[in-house]
């Protein structure tokens, strides 16, 4: 308190991991707050590190709105997940490794500039969202 007001610092979050000697769970940390809403079509970042006991890879998936990414093969570092949402509203992005998962439920406010889509007389629409270059190639015949 400084003058009857209370006066506050940055504030650092931190997510641990703690390794039990014969538990072989594997544990995903994030320092990201979800309850810091975002804002439609803008990037943001989502920091996080797994660590599998006995390995020094994971295999991951990112989910985004229920929906899986490609898996992940990673190490123990801390890893970027970079997300958008071009959707305002709740969302949630959940990463999971195994049997466990952690999950983040996203407010996303609504962009204050539109960029909508021009959709009178739109013929064909392809989007590259999502993708990735190590994607498989999906052939399909005529």
């Amino acid at each position: 308190m400084l003058e009857g007001e209370e006066v506050r610092s940055n504030t650092l979050y931190y997510d641990l991991i703690c390794f039990e000697q014969g538990n072989m769970t594997p544990i995903i940390a994030s320092p990201f707050i979800d309850s810091v809403p975002q804002e439609q079509y803008v990037s943001f970042v989502v920091r996080y590190r797994v660590f599998t006991p006995r390995s020094n890879t994971s295999e991951v998936y990112l989910l985004t709105d229920g929906v899986s990414s490609s898996p992940l093969t990673i190490d123990q570092k801390y890893q970027s997940w970079e997300c958008r949402f071009d959707g305002f509203g709740n969302h949630t992005l959940e990463i999971r490794t195994g049997s466990v998962h952690k999950r983040f439920n996203i407010k996303v406010n609504k962009s204050t500039i539109n960029v909508e889509p021009v959709t009178q007389a739109l013929e064909l629409a392809l989007s590259s969202r999502g993708r990735v270059n190590t994607d498989p190639i999906e052939e399909r015949s005529a």
